[in-house]
């Protein structure tokens, strides 16, 4: 006879899934959070060294005295760095989406496994029944 097999209430079921659904929300925020922190260091990163190498090549063109600067190189530079942030951001948001879809197809897989573990708990003890009803 099957005993000590009880059922889930329906109260902490619905309490498990609430739970869960709260625990993979808070996961993507921090992911895209994360991401989008990286990015944006990593953007800031590589403008400071642009600029950097920027003055340092007009140093040196001036120190030859050669250098006589251009509206037309700076309008190309900020076309160029705003190119980048836009291209970056577009990659950051693909990033994020593509994880968090990963994370919450990680997480239904995750569950599923978590239920059918229970459900099959359930029925291990059950040949007993099969032994005392002479099936």
């Amino acid at each position: 006879m099957v005993t000590g097999a009880a059922k889930p209430s329906p109260k902490a079921d619905s309490s498990n899934k609430k739970l869960n659904l709260a625990m993979a929300i808070l996961l993507g925020v921090l992911t895209i959070l994360l991401v989008a922190v990286g990015t944006f260091g990593m953007y800031k990163y590589w403008q400071r060294r642009r600029r950097e190498q920027h003055q340092a090549r007009f140093l040196k063109l001036f120190e030859e005295g050669v250098a006589k600067p251009s509206p037309k190189a700076d309008s190309s530079n900020k076309k160029l760095n705003l190119a980048m942030a836009i291209l970056l951001g577009v990659l950051t948001i693909l990033l994020v989406a593509v994880g968090t879809f990963g994370m919450y197809k990680y997480w239904q897989r995750r569950r599923r496994e978590q239920h059918q573990a229970r459900f099959l708990k359930l029925f291990e003890e059950g040949d007993d029944i099969e032994d005392e009803l002479e099936f």
